[in-house]
C-alpha cells in the first residue's frame, strides 16, 4: 500500500487507543501545550499520575487557562502543574526556557515537541528567519539539542530511557522540497520569492522528519528514545489562519475526515511511552510505519545530511558548542 492510501486508512478506519500508561513520579514538559492536541495530550497525562506536568507556551495568560482546565477535569493537584514562556521562533526564547528547566528540574522523562506553526504569508522573526522554518525547524531543533544533557542525565537517574518525541506530519509526503536544487538550502527557504509558498508547511515537517531521522544516529537510544509522529489531520488550532478557498478546503476535510482533538492527541501520548523499536522512527496511529518514500530514497538521505550539516552551522552560532551536547 502506497504512503498517501496507508496515510488515508489510518485516517479513516483506525482509531488510536485511549493511553492507559503510568506517568506517576514522572516530569513530563509538553511544547505548546495551551490549545490543540498539546492541550488534549496534556490532559491525557495529567489524568495518568503525572509526577509533574510543565506547560511550554508562548503566552502566560493562556498558559495559565489551561493549567486551570486541566486541574479542573483531572483533579490534578495544581502544584503539580506549571507554565513556563518559550516561543520557538525566537532563539533568545528558547535558550532562556531550556536554563529554566535545566536550574528548576533535576530530571525530566519526557520531552514533546508540539509547537508548529502553518504559514501562508511571508514574515521573518526577529533573528531575521522565515517564520515557519524558525518556528517548526530551527527552534524545534535548538531545543532538543539543549535538552539533551539533562535528559541523559535523567535517564541515568531512572535506570531506564527517557523520550524526546517531535510532533511531525503525514505532509512531511506531499513534497520533495524544491528548494534542494539551491547549494544552501536554509537559504534558499530564507527568500521572500521561494518557490510555492504554500508548500511551505509541508516542507518544514518533511524537514523535521530527515533531520530528526539523522540526530537520531548520534543518540543512544539505552538513554533517549528520539522519535516523531504523525497525529493525522485533526480538529485543532493549526489550521486557524488559512484564508479564503485554501481555508475552505482543509476546513472541510477536517469535517469529513478528520479526527478529534482528543483523538488526535493520543498519538502524542503513545510516542512519550513506546519503547527503542520507535527510536529514529516514524509513528503513525499509535505505530512505527515507513515515512514517505522521498525519505527512504537515496536523494533523501543525500537531503538529510545537508539538511543536518546545514542546521548545526546555524544551531552553532545561536549557542556556541551545542553540537557536543549530543554526545
Amino acid at each position: 500500500m502506497g504512503f498517501l492510501l496507508k496515510s488515508l486508512y489510518g485516517q479513516l478506519f483506525v482509531t488510536p487507543p485511549v493511553p492507559t500508561h503510568d506517568f506517576s513520579g514522572q516530569t513530563v514538559i509538553i511544547i505548546g501545550a495551551n490549545i490543540g492536541l498539546g492541550l488534549e495530550a496534556a490532559r491525557h497525562i495529567a489524568r495518568l499520575n503525572v509526577g509533574h506536568l510543565v506547560l511550554g507556551v508562548r503566552t502566560a495568560s493562556k498558559g495559565e487557562t489551561a493549567k486551570k482546565d486541566i486541574v479542573s477535569t483531572t483533579g490534578i493537584n495544581e502544584q503539580s502543574v506549571s507554565v513556563r514562556i518559550v516561543d520557538l521562533s525566537s532563539n533568545k526564547s528558547v535558550i532562556a526556557f531550556a536554563n529554566t528547566i535545566q536550574a528548576e528540574f533535576k530530571s525530566v522523562d519526557a520531552l514533546l515537541l508540539n509547537a508548529s506553526i502553518l504559514p501562508f504569508e511571508f514574515a521573518t522573526t526577529e533573528d531575521g528567519v522565515e517564520l515557519g522554518v524558525a518556528t517548526n525547524v530551527i527552534g524545534t531543533f535548538l531545543l532538543a539539542l539543549l535538552m539533551l544533557p539533562l535528559l541523559r542525565s535523567s535517564s541515568a537517574l531512572s535506570g531506564k530511557p527517557v523520550h524526546l518525541s517531535i510532533v511531525a506530519s503525514e505532509v512531511h509526503g506531499f513534497t520533495t522540497l524544491p528548494e534542494k536544487k539551491h547549494p544552501h538550502i536554509f537559504t534558499a527557504l530564507n527568500a521572500k520569492d521561494s518557490p510555492d509558498f504554500a508548500d511551505r508547511y509541508n516542507v518544514t515537517k518533511l524537514m523535521q522528519v530527515l533531520i530528526a531521522r539523522e540526530l537520531a544516529k548520534s543518540v543512544d537510544s539505552d538513554k533517549v528514545i528520539l522519535n516523531f509522529l504523525n497525529p493525522s489531520l485533526c480538529h485543532s488550532n493549526l489550521t486557524s489562519t488559512t484564508k479564503g478557498f485554501a481555508s475552505f478546503i482543509v476546513e472541510s476535510f477536517k469535517y469529513l475526515i478528520g479526527r478529534s482533538t482528543e483523538v488526535g492527541s493520543r498519538t502524542l501520548v503513545h510516542a512519550l511511552t513506546i519503547g527503542k523499536e520507535s527510536h529514529g522512527q516514524y509513528l503513525s496511529s499509535c505505530k512505527v510505519e515507513e515515512p514517505a518514500p522521498f525519505v527512504l530514497s537515496a536523494e533523501g538521505a543525500t537531503v538529510q545530511k545537508r539538511l543536518w550539516d546545514e542546521l548545526s552551522e546555524i544551531l552553532e552560532r545561536a549557542r556556541p558548542g551545542i553540537l557536543s551536547n549530543i554526545a
